[in-house]
């Protein structure tokens, strides 16, 4: 639960980040998914398209399997 809140946190701080405070919001972001177990393949899609809209969706879908 505490993990799914976390990478909640992190899309709010995507939308709102620039330079390179960004780029390690997004590697947070891709750690906290993968110990969610999202796919790689998945986690490393959404690092190229750099969308914090795709992960807030994979957190309303994380949430949904509790």
């Amino acid at each position: 639960m505490l993990k799914h809140q976390r990478l909640a946190e992190l899309v709010s701080d995507l939308y709102l980040a620039e330079g390179k405070k960004k780029e390690k919001l997004w590697q947070s972001a891709a750690a906290a998914m993968e110990k969610l177990g999202v796919p790689k393949w998945r986690i490393e899609h959404l690092l190229k398209q750099q969308n914090p809209a795709l992960v807030a969706e994979v957190v309303k879908e994380l949430e949904g399997k509790k």
